[in-house]
């Protein structure tokens, strides 16, 4: 089987109440954003956050 991380980035901050909330559970069931927008476990709520975060995230990978 292959791992999923090869490397770990720092991600933008944003408001721990909701989106670091978000951030932080998908990273503790070490999901991909793609995983966790698919995922039953994340409510309707997350989805949209996760969407808005993922384009940010993967401009800080590029740098």
């Amino acid at each position: 089987m292959q791992d999923k991380v090869l490397t770990a980035a720092a991600i933008p901050q944003r408001s721990p109440d909701t989106f670091g909330h978000t951030i932080r559970r998908m990273r503790e069931k070490k999901l991909t954003f793609a995983e966790a927008i698919t995922s039953e476990d994340f409510f309707i709520v997350d989805k949209p956050r996760l969407r808005q975060s993922e384009p940010g995230f993967g401009t800080v990978l590029a740098q």
